[in-house]
């Protein structure tokens, strides 16, 4: 079964209804020290797009950050790690009493952990990006907003500080990751190697203009601007085979100039560009699953309200 590749984000303002034409792709970058770049959001006005994800499982990701962070194959140690923090960004969802003790005993084994396999940690990480990898760690540990930071915040009982310095955390584990992953960790289907496909992580930027050559408002003071940019994560990790073709699309010039079509939401689609790209099999990475799979029958638990 093939499907048709779509992007949507967010409504951007109200103005985004007369959205022209995406007149530029700009770049497709590997992200290695990088993994959330949607901060130019904070300039239009609006959150940005975010995934919610439905589950009995209280534990599944819930956000985009949170499944880009769980998707890189990393050291075990920092899986480790991880897991330790991600656990405390569940528990940080309790509405009343937060369990600070259970949170400070997650930290200080992540701490342990991040200082006895110190060498395990950093030898995962190739050799022309080790400064960087130095770097990241001893942030990770002492910085601020890291592990030890961390740590105090949770004995303040604080839950703001909590969710910062977490964040900042969790942000250095990620990018200390990406710096350790060394592309797909699973083999692809055999029939399936023909295709592009995306060995990592990469970034496209959209830039737009209106089509009725309005401005887009800019918030804190930035005026009015005649283009705004989109910035996409493609994770190649978790979906190879679709980030491929999205990103071989994109080389290839396919959304240049594409007409973007909004109801509620700003969609870029490929209708008009039947024929570029490829007819993929539905691509799906099941949570915590090792590899993506293909044309492959799933057993999924429905609960009816």
């Amino acid at each position: 079964m093939g499907f048709k590749f779509r992007l949507q984000a967010a409504m951007l303002s109200c103005e985004m209804s007369i959205l022209g034409r995406v007149f530029a792709i700009i770049f497709i970058v590997h992200q290695a020290a990088a993994p959330f770049p949607f901060n130019n959001f904070d300039n239009w006005l609006v959150p940005p797009a975010s995934a919610v994800l439905y589950s009995p499982n209280t534990k599944v990701p819930r956000t985009g950050e949170v499944a880009l962070r769980k998707s890189i194959p990393a050291n075990p140690a920092m899986k480790s790690i991880q897991d330790f923090l991600e656990d405390i960004y569940y528990l940080l969802r309790f509405p009343q009493r937060k369990p600070y003790g259970t949170m400070e005993g997650d930290v200080k084994s992540a701490l342990q952990i991040a200082t006895n396999e110190k060498d395990s940690i950093l030898g995962s990480v190739p050799l022309d990006m080790k400064e960087r990898g130095l770097q990241l760690y001893n942030f990770l540990i002492d910085g601020q907003g890291g592990l030890q930071v961390l740590i105090e915040s949770i004995k303040e009982k604080d839950p703001d500080k909590v969710s910062m310095n977490l964040s900042s955390s969790l942000d250095s584990i990620a990018q200390l990751e990406l710096l350790q992953a060394p592309g797909l960790p699973y083999l692809l289907p055999e029939q399936y190697q023909q295709y592009p496909r995306l060995n990592g992580r990469a970034t496209v930027e959209f830039t737009m203009e209106k089509g009725n050559n309005s401005m887009f408002s800019v918030s804190s003071g930035g005026g009015l601007q005649k283009t705004a940019t989109i910035q996409v994560v493609l994770d190649g990790y978790s979906a190879p085979l679709t980030a491929g073709n999205f990103a071989k699309l994109v080389i290839d010039g396919a959304y240049n100039g594409l007409m973007l079509k909004t109801t509620e939401q700003a969609v870029i689609s490929d209708n008009e560009r039947v024929e570029a790209g490829f007819s993929l099999p539905i691509e799906i990475m099941p949570a915590g699953g090792f590899e993506p799979l293909y044309r492959t029958t799933l057993s999924v638990q429905v609960n009816w309200c």
